[in-house]
């Protein structure tokens, strides 16, 4: 279980805790991204993933950013910070972030870790990875959409992800999916300098 809870943990709380040490935050980001990744690297061979290219995850993170954009004039979030790169660098360490920590760390803990949890939770491990049950569907979804600031989105997000979990019982085309909704949204952000996308 640590292997998910200890790198979850990391990358929601590293933010605030530098923050309040005042730490800056474009230093508090990057290191948010790279403590997050050394952890993921150091767990894992526990994760036991093998990756796969998968069309069909392909096109559900397509379907995502375009959910995610056309609701973005709906203005339900719970806050509106822009995160704005003031140099390449900052740059590099955003795309970092986004494109690769973000996905894998979010996904494991959403759909390898709290969806078999809540089918099995004395023993989650041997629920098999794309089991559904109704209860842990609807925790997962609602715990993943509530960790975005842009809620409503999130929660679509989540069940358009947990989608194709149930049809590829593959957490490797959950991270596929959620990598391409990212690159898609961080290209967009980009091209428009709109740093609120992201």
């Amino acid at each position: 279980m640590k292997q998910y809870i200890i790198p979850i943990l990391a990358y929601l709380l590293a933010v605030p805790l530098l923050d309040f040490l005042n730490v800056d935050n474009y230093i508090s980001y990057s290191a948010r991204a790279i403590l997050t990744f050394a952890l993921l690297v150091y767990f894992w061979k526990d994760y036991k993933i093998s990756f796969k290219l998968s069309y069909f995850a392909l096109l559900i993170g397509i379907v995502t950013f375009i959910s995610w954009i056309s609701l973005e004039n709906m203005n339900l979030t719970f806050g509106n910070e822009a995160f704005v790169p003031i140099n390449n660098l900052v740059l590099a360490a955003k795309l970092f972030s986004m494109i690769l920590v973000a996905p894998i760390v979010e996904e494991l803990f959403a759909r390898d870790f709290l969806a078999r949890f809540f089918v099995n939770p004395n023993n989650f491990e041997k629920v098999k990875i794309g089991a559904f049950g109704l209860l842990s569907f609807i925790i997962t979804v609602l715990v993943f959409g509530f960790s975005h600031s842009r809620w409503v989105q999130g929660i679509i997000a989540g069940i358009l992800y947990s989608t194709v979990l149930y049809k590829t019982r593959r957490i490797d085309a959950c991270i596929q999916a959620h990598a391409v909704t990212n690159i898609l949204l961080a290209l967009l952000a980009i091209y428009t300098q709109n740093w609120i996308l992201w």
